[in-house]
């Protein structure tokens, strides 16, 4: 490979770490913006029980259940956008194994046990966290 070859290489992968790490703050911010709007919402509706219960029984109801399916339509844009992460990932695996030297390589260090624990963990915390907040919108759209 000469340097002109290396040299696009390393942009491709400089531009896909960049990609990558607006991709994840885009997950973190998904399930903030999806837990603060569905909170948002039930407190509101809450506090309006009066005004939302003139409406009658079929649009309070289906109110109740918009919490509920925005952090339902937000859990699967998160987990969209974790598939669009693991497959850019893939690529740059390979990538850096075409271009790293041997025994180099950020890739390679995540695949690592310490990062894969750290992957595990992250994924538990937020499959934990979207089944706490569609739960808890769904027995809240329930009982209220």
């Amino acid at each position: 490979m000469n340097e002109n070859e290396f040299r696009d290489h390393l942009e491709e992968y400089t531009s896909l770490r960049t990609e990558i790490a607006a991709t994840t703050k885009l997950l973190y911010d998904t399930f903030t913006w999806a837990a603060l709007a569905s909170g948002g919402i039930t407190a509101w509706l809450l506090s309006n029980d009066t005004q939302v219960q003139k409406l009658g029984t079929v649009p309070s109801t289906v109110a109740g259940f918009i919490p509920f399916v925005l952090s339902l339509l937000a859990c699967l844009g998160f987990y969209h956008f974790s598939a669009a992460i693991l497959s850019v990932a893939r690529y740059m695996r390979k990538l850096e194994d075409f271009v790293a030297a041997p025994g180099l390589g950020w890739e390679r260090a995540q695949r690592a046990v310490e990062s894969e624990s750290i992957a595990r963990l992250t994924r538990i915390r937020f499959g934990a966290g979207w089944a706490i907040l569609i739960s808890a919108n769904l027995l809240a759209a329930i009982l209220v």
